[in-house]
């Protein structure tokens, strides 16, 4: 038996690769739960424990229950999206999601797409080097991730934040059940984020807009998780805070890299053309994969050569 067929033997025995076997039977039930569950009730679905948990974080981040129970019971009905618990308890995530983020920083390094970038950050120099200014963070970093998150923009976003953030909230416990081999951290951590999605959610709510998001309930042109929104700025002057407003999204941007870690001290270090440690660290508070990670601060590196032509 060679190395790889030990590691895989070993993975399927300690429960640390799921079988082949348990994938399927979680697609089975999970096939049959969507089947019967498509318009939600949201007052029937909420049951007294949710509500004492939301009530809970309410308090946290200083939002009135009443007023937020009030704006929830009034989203009368949603539809259940299938997608998110899906790929969030599925057998196999970790590892969908590593191959994922490894193919999308390979894709957004191709000579077409850094072209791309460099003419975004040639259109909108002004307004980036006043931010990189303010902030202390390189406008290639924001620019690279940028283009990794919805390629400038122009990636469309196909879920809705609210069916996605009660179908998260209201069912993760009865979908993880149809998954035998579960992560009650990781369970607990994700209803909890949600928790406080569904919350900022409604702090920035626009009642004659609809936020669409990722299926893991990312928004806007920078893919801001609702629990970050309070790290985004006011972009472009009107006095208001908007997920779906690139300025706004890209201000932010820059203030979360900044308040997490990104110093005046990196970003000379990053002008030398070297990448380090601390660098990579920040990225990951922005998205905690590696290889996203790393494309990240690749992908910037080429285009601060390329836009120093």
């Amino acid at each position: 038996m060679n190395w790889k067929s030990f590691y895989i033997l070993f993975g399927l025995l300690s429960g640390f690769i799921p079988s082949i076997n348990e994938a399927k039977d979680f697609e089975s039930k999970y096939k049959s739960f969507v089947e019967t569950h498509k318009k939600i009730d949201t007052a029937e679905n909420l049951d007294e424990t949710l509500k004492l948990e939301l009530a809970k974080t309410c308090k946290k981040i200083s939002v009135d229950y009443k007023d937020f129970l009030k704006w929830l019971l009034e989203q009368k009905v949603f539809t259940y999206d299938e997608k998110v618990l899906r790929r969030y308890l599925e057998p196999k995530r970790k590892k969908v999601s590593k191959i994922s983020n490894k193919k999308n920083a390979k894709n957004v390094s191709k000579s077409k797409n850094l072209q791309n970038i460099l003419d975004f950050i040639k259109a909108n120099i002004t307004h980036l080097e006043s931010l990189e200014i303010t902030y202390q963070v390189p406008k290639e970093v924001i620019a690279s991730i940028y283009s990794h998150e919805t390629r400038l923009g122009t990636f469309k976003l196909p879920h809705v934040l609210l069916d996605v953030l009660l179908s998260e909230l209201i069912f993760m416990d009865e979908v993880a059940a149809m998954n035998e081999v579960i992560n009650v951290k990781r369970i607990k951590r994700l209803k909890r984020l949600a928790r406080y999605s569904l919350i900022y959610l409604y702090k920035y709510w626009d009642k004659d807009k609809i936020i669409y998001s990722s299926w893991a309930g990312a928004c806007g042109p920078m893919q801001f998780m609702p629990f970050n929104f309070h790290y985004l700025k006011d972009g472009n002057g009107d006095n208001k805070i908007d997920p779906t407003n690139e300025l706004d999204s890209i201000a932010g941007a820059y203030n979360f890299l900044k308040v997490k870690g990104w110093t005046e001290e990196l970003s000379r270090t990053f002008e030398l053309g070297v990448t380090n440690n601390k660098m990579h660290k920040v990225i990951l508070r922005y998205n905690s994969s590696e290889e996203y990670a790393s494309g990240i601060l690749q992908t910037a590196l080429r285009l601060q050569k390329l836009h120093g032509k």
